[in-house]
């Protein structure tokens, strides 16, 4: 029978692979503890964060903007994954969302999601008799912005007073260029699409497409118009209109 003595070098191989997984074993724990607190340290910093964010919020909706009927404070707020800008406003309020057009804000309301409490912006849209609930700490970076100034309405109309010309490009990618600007809820944009797409009465007609873009866009611009000159959408419409008969 063979017997290994104390110098054989397979029981120091032996010895060093021990000591080896033990450490091996060490080193993953320090890992480990690493990492959770790394975690711990990230998820601290993103609450701190978001109390901060919320307490902004807050404070717009307790009195800084004006009485309901319009904005004078025009700063726009930027469109998802921007930099943050802070827009005040308060209860009664109008904003524009970029998917839903003019609202006004009915204050903020508390929520519980998945067991955790949060605030929640209230913003009604009358004609749509819907109301759209933004996070305190995400209004800023969702594309709410306030009505527009009257110096950016002037930029709009005379955007539509410059005369459409017909595009030759497929309507496919027509179709997701509309798309695009109406989402932004940038009335110039809104503008530039229903410049493009009116007809006047001496002008083919448009096609069932180009009839749904164009009287989307034309609705979410005459809201905002007729909300910032305290006018009839219906009135609004014919404003808008008669702009682009007369340029075409």
């Amino acid at each position: 029978m063979f017997k290994t003595s104390k110098s054989d070098p397979s029981c120091n191989s032996d010895y060093v692979g021990n000591n080896g997984g033990f450490d091996a074993k060490q080193e993953g724990r320090e890992k480990r503890e690493g990492r959770e607190k790394r975690e711990e340290r990230e998820k601290r910093e993103g609450r701190e964060k978001r109390d901060g964010q919320e307490g902004l919020a807050k404070e717009a909706i307790k009195g800084k903007g004006e009485s309901k009927g319009g904005n004078d404070d025009n700063t726009a707020v930027p469109a998802c994954g921007a930099s943050e800008v802070s827009v005040s406003f308060s209860e009664g309020d109008y904003l524009v969302h970029p998917a839903h057009g003019v609202g006004y804000v009915r204050g903020v309301e508390a929520e519980e999601i998945a067991g955790a409490r949060m605030d929640m912006i209230a913003i009604s849209f009358v004609q749509e008799r819907m109301v759209v609930r933004v996070p305190t700490q995400e209004y800023a970076t969702c594309g709410l912005r306030a009505l527009a100034s009257p110096a950016a309405m002037e930029i709009v109309y005379k955007a539509l007073r410059i005369k459409g010309r017909a595009r030759k490009t497929m309507w496919g990618r027509r179709a997701q260029e509309y798309d695009t600007k109406i989402r932004s809820g940038d009335p110039l944009h809104l503008a530039q699409v229903v410049r493009e797409l009116y007809r006047g009465e001496e002008q083919p007609g448009p096609s069932y497409s180009e009839r749904q873009y164009y009287q989307l866009a034309l609705e979410r611009l005459s809201r905002e118009v007729a909300v910032i000159e305290r006018i009839a959408e219906k009135v609004a419409v014919e404003k808008l209109e008669t702009i682009l008969s007369e340029a075409a």
